[in-house]
C-alpha cells in the first residue's frame, strides 16, 4: 500500500507529522521521496458564487478601493489580528 503526503513546503514537516508516520509503520520499510518543483499550480474553478462577487465588486467605483496595505491595516483593526 503506497500512502503519500502533500506539503506546499517542507516548513510543513513537523515532529507530529514524522511521529504519526513512524506510528502508522513502526518497522517496515518506508521510503521518503522528495519532489521539487518551481512550478506551482494551483487548479481550481470559481463557484457561481465567486463569480457573481466579483461580477459585483467590478461595477463598483474604483475611487472607493483599498490598496492590499490598507485592506490588511483594516482589517488588524477591526479584529485586533
Amino acid at each position: 500500500m503506497c500512502k503519500k503526503y502533500h506539503l506546499s513546503s517542507a516548513k510543513e514537516l513537523n515532529s507530529y507529522l514524522l511521529n504519526s508516520i513512524k506510528a502508522a509503520n513502526k518497522s517496515k520499510p518506508i521510503t521518503i521521496e522528495v519532489e521539487e518543483s518551481d512550478d506551482i499550480n494551483f487548479e481550481f474553478e470559481l463557484t457561481d458564487e465567486q463569480k457573481a462577487i466579483l461580477n459585483e465588486r467590478c461595477l463598483k467605483d474604483e475611487s472607493s478601493y483599498m490598496t492590499g496595505s490598507q485592506s490588511i491595516q483594516e482589517s488588524k483593526n477591526k479584529y485586533g489580528i
